[in-house]
């Protein structure tokens, strides 16, 4: 994919690249290889190749996400905190971040959201036309 990378229609290349990941898979099974062997004319392990077609995908899904849902928000928990971000035509910002033990209801992640929205409206400038 990286020759290709940003060409062509997302969706297609996320199903290409889907079907790449299910033929590698299905070729491993259909033959009764193993992971580690490297296929005939090939130069990688079927691990590698693998490796190489997943990444290939969830580039392909990011960049599918960032074209067709522009906004979206997370929530993210770890052992130290509970991290809200909000993911706007592909730039990440952190809008809360808070203790993990903190449970968040839908309607704190709405407040929080509001906001964030309304401290980017109050920055705008008006140029004067």
């Amino acid at each position: 994919m990286a020759k290709y990378a940003g060409q062509g229609d997302t969706a297609l290349t996320l199903a290409e690249e889907c079907a790449e990941v299910i033929q590698i898979i299905t070729k491993l099974k259909r033959f009764n290889g193993n992971w580690n062997e490297i296929p005939p004319g090939k130069d990688k392990t079927r691990w590698q190749m693998l490796e190489e077609e997943m990444n290939d995908l969830l580039l392909a899904w990011e960049r599918l996400k960032n074209e067709s849902n522009p906004t979206c928000i997370s929530v993210t928990v770890d052992e130290e905190h509970t991290t809200v971000i909000v993911r706007d035509n592909g730039v990440e910002t952190i809008i809360f971040q808070g203790p993990a033990n903190l449970d968040l209801t839908s309607e704190d992640i709405d407040a929080l959201y509001d906001q964030y929205v309304r401290s980017i409206d109050s920055t705008a400038c008006w140029d004067g036309e």
